[in-house]
C-alpha cells in the first residue's frame, strides 16, 4: 500500500538564528527576529473546564499548566521541541532556529493531573522565516483525538452542501439547503385518511471561508444561484468549478417507487448553470451549460478535465448514466462516454490514492435493484488513460453484492484496485447476504454491512475480525487518519428514521447520530476508543460533539479533520463546525505528522 502519508523521522539539531515567542497576547516579548504564535483554542462539551467561556486567542484553557512547543523543517530534516510552563508561555516562550521557508509550529498541552497524555494539540505550517523576519502566525489548538467545536459558527446552516479544501489550506463552503418548509410534497392516503411523507428545503446561494490557523468562518459572498445537490471540485489552476443541483430539495421519509430518500424540487437554472469561484479575489461567475445535472458526483482526471457521474436531469425518476464534462468556459457538455448503470448520488472510489500511478476510479452505489434483470449488483470501472473515458461494469450474482446498489454509503480504497464500503439506504426492500445468512432488508433501515470489493476480481469479503460497522449509518462520512497505521474514520449519519414525520410538519425524515468510529485497516477491526488508545476515564468513547448527518468532512493541511454542517436533530439544521485532531505519531518528539 502507497499512502499519500508523510511519516518523518527526524534528528534534533542545534539551532542558532530566530526565536518563536508564544502567548503575545498574554505579554510576550518585542522580537528583533522570528514569529509570534498566537493560538486559538476551540471548545469541546465533554472536557473543557468552563465551556460557557471558552479561552480567548492568546489564552490557555484551564487545564493546561504546561506545553511543549516544537518547529519543524523538513528541508532541513531538523526539529527543536522545549517544555514551558503556562507562566513562562505569558511571557514569550522561545526558540532559536535557522532560516528555513517550510517550518510547521507544534503545540502540546499538558496538565498535572495528567502528565504522560498529550491533551491538546495544534500546528500551523507553511511558514517561512528569514533573518530578520517578524511575522504573526496563528495555530488552532483542539483536544488531541477528540472533536472540539470551531471558535465561531458558520454565517448560515446547511446540508447537502459542499466543503473544497483550497490551495492555500482554507475551506470553501458553498451551498447546501438551509431550512426545511411546511410544504408538503407527497401524501400517502389510506382508509385513516392522507398523511404527508415528505417535505421540501430550500437551498441557500450564501459562500463562505474556514480558516484553519484560526478555527474562524467568514462570509465571502454568494453565489449567482442558490443551489444544493451539487458539486465542487478544486482545479489545478485553484480555482473551484462549482456545477448543477437544485433550489430545492424534496426529503422522503421512505423511496418511493424506488427513488431515493433525496430529489431535486425542481431541475431549474442551479441545474444547467457553472459557476466558478476565484479565491483570489472571491468572486464567482456563471457559465451557461448545456446540460442539467444534479445529485451526481464530479471527479478531477489527472488530465487536468472534471467529469461528472450520474444525477438527474428532469423530474422524470429517470437517473443518468451520460458522463458529463464539465468545463469553465461552456458547462456542462457529453463526453461522449456513459456508465453502464444509471445512478444518483454514487460515490467515486479514486485508487490514486492509494497508488499514484492508478488512472481508474470506480463508481459505487446509488443504483436501484433488479435482481431478476441484474441490474443495481455492480460498480462501474472508469479509465482515464485515454482522451475520452472508458467504462467497463464490475457486475456480481451474489446477493452480498446488493449492498452496491445503496444510496448514503461510505466508501474508500484500502489497498491497489480494492476498497471497503459500508452502511447506506437500500433504494428498495431487498435481499442480501451477509456471513452466509440472507438478509431481508427494508428501504427506510439504514444498513452496517461492511464489504471488500476489487475491481480486479470477482470475490466479495468482508473484514476477517469486525465484520461489520457497530452502528447502523447511512450518509455518513468516512475520511483517512494517517496516525502511526492507516485507519479510516467514520462519522455521524443517520442511523433510524424519524417516526414523528408523519404528525409533526416541522421535523427532518431522519434522525442523526453523533457516533464515530475508526476502522484499523492492518488488523480489520472497528473500534469507538480514541484511535491511539487514549481513553478517558468518564468519556473512553470518542464522539462528535453535535449529532450530525448529510454533514461534510474536510482534510486540512494540518491533518486535522473539519466537520461542517448537516442534519442536527429532528428539526434543525446546523450552522456549527467541529474539528478532529489526531493524536501525535510520537510524543517524544511532538510531531502531528501522519
Amino acid at each position: 500500500m502507497e499512502y499519500k502519508k508523510n511519516i518523518i523521522v527526524v534528528a534534533i539539531l542545534i539551532f542558532s538564528t530566530g526565536v518563536v515567542s508564544f502567548f503575545p497576547s498574554c505579554g510576550g516579548t518585542d522580537l528583533e527576529t522570528g514569529f509570534s504564535v498566537t493560538p486559538h483554542f476551540g471548545k469541546t462539551q465533554r472536557y473543557a473546564c468552563d465551556i460557557s467561556s471558552p479561552p480567548k486567542a492568546g489564552e490557555a484553557p484551564c487545564d493546561i499548566d504546561s506545553f511543549k512547543l516544537c518547529a519543524y523543517s523538513e528541508k532541513l530534516n531538523s526539529i527543536l521541541c522545549k517544555d514551558y510552563s503556562i507562566d513562562e508561555g505569558s511571557s514569550g516562550a522561545k526558540l532559536s532556529l535557522p532560516e528555513a521557508n517550510d517550518y510547521r509550529i507544534f503545540f502540546q498541552g499538558y496538565n498535572k493531573a495528567k502528565s504522560d497524555v498529550n491533551l491538546w494539540c495544534g500546528a500551523t505550517d507553511k511558514i517561512s522565516l528569514k533573518k530578520g523576519d517578524k511575522k504573526d502566525v496563528s495555530m488552532f489548538i483542539g483536544r488531541c483525538s477528540d472533536f472540539v467545536f470551531t471558535r465561531n459558527k458558520m454565517g448560515t446552516p446547511r446540508a447537502l452542501h459542499t466543503a473544497t479544501a483550497l490551495k492555500d489550506g482554507r475551506v470553501l463552503i458553498v451551498g447546501g439547503i438551509n431550512s426545511i418548509s411546511t410544504k408538503s410534497c407527497d401524501k400517502e392516503c389510506d382508509g385513516d385518511g392522507c398523511k404527508p411523507y415528505c417535505r421540501v428545503a430550500e437551498a441557500t446561494a450564501d459562500i463562505e471561508i474556514y480558516d484553519y490557523t484560526k478555527g474562524e468562518f467568514s462570509k465571502v459572498g454568494k453565489l449567482n444561484i442558490p443551489r444544493a445537490l451539487h458539486t465542487a471540485t478544486l482545479l489545478d489552476d485553484g480555482r473551484v468549478l462549482i456545477a448543477g443541483g437544485t433550489r430545492a430539495v424534496r426529503l422522503y421519509l421512505v423511496p418511493d417507487a424506488s427513488k431515493p430518500f433525496v430529489l431535486p424540487d425542481v431541475v431549474d437554472d442551479a441545474s444547467s448553470t457553472v459557476e466558478i469561484f476565484d479565491p483570489q479575489n472571491n468572486s464567482v461567475k456563471k457559465v451557461q451549460s448545456g446540460i442539467s445535472r444534479a445529485m451526481h458526483s464530479a471527479f478531477l482526471a489527472k488530465n487536468g478535465k472534471v467529469y461528472a457521474f450520474g444525477g438527474v436531469s428532469d423530474l422524470s425518476g429517470n437517473f443518468e448514466t451520460e458522463i458529463v464534462e464539465i468545463r469553465t468556459d461552456t458547462g456542462m457538455v457529453d463526453s461522449k462516454a456513459a456508465l453502464i448503470t444509471d445512478r444518483v448520488l454514487p460515490i467515486i472510489v479514486d485508487f490514486s490514492t492509494i497508488d499514484t500511478s492508478s488512472t481508474a476510479v470506480a463508481v459505487v452505489g446509488g443504483s436501484v435493484l433488479d435482481e431478476e434483470k441484474g441490474k443495481g449488483s455492480s460498480f462501474d470501472i472508469v479509465s482515464f488513460a485515454e482522451s475520452t473515458p472508458t467504462v467497463r461494469e464490475h457486475g456480481y450474482t451474489t446477493k452480498e453484492a446488493n449492498i452496491l446498489s445503496a444510496i448514503g454509503i461510505s466508501a474508500l480504497p484500502v489497498d491497489s484496485g480494492k476498497f471497503i464500503l459500508c452502511g447506506g439506504y437500500m433504494m428498495n426492500d431487498s435481499n442480501l447476504k451477509f456471513n452466509n445468512t440472507d438478509y431481508s432488508i427494508f428501504a427506510d433501515n439504514p444498513l452496517d454491512f461492511s464489504f471488500y470489493f476489487d475491481i480486479n476480481n470477482n470475490n466479495v469479503t468482508y473484514p476477517a475480525r469486525n465484520d461489520r460497522l457497530l452502528y447502523k449509518r447511512a450518509f455518513a462520512q468516512a475520511s483517512y487518519l494517517y496516525n502511526k497505521n492507516p485507519k479510516i474514520i467514520f462519522t455521524g449519519g443517520f442511523d433510524r428514521i424519524n417516526p414523528d414525520f408523519l404528525v409533526d410538519s416541522s421535523v427532518i425524515p431522519f434522525i442523526p447520530s453523533n457516533a464515530v468510529e475508526v476502522f484499523i485497516l492492518g488488523s480489520e477491526i472497528f473500534d469507538t476508543i480514541h484511535p491511539e488508545g487514549i481513553v478517558d476515564a468518564v468519556n473512553p468513547v470518542v464522539s462528535m460533539n453535535e449529532k450530525r448527518g448529510m454533514h461534510i468532512v474536510t482534510v486540512l493541511p494540518d491533518n486535522t479533520l473539519l466537520v461542517t454542517g448537516g442534519f442536527s436533530s429532528g428539526t434543525d439544521i446546523s450552522n456549527s463546525a467541529e474539528i478532529f485532531q489526531p493524536y501525535p505519531v510520537d510524543t517524544n518528539v511532538s510531531l502531528l505528522v501522519y
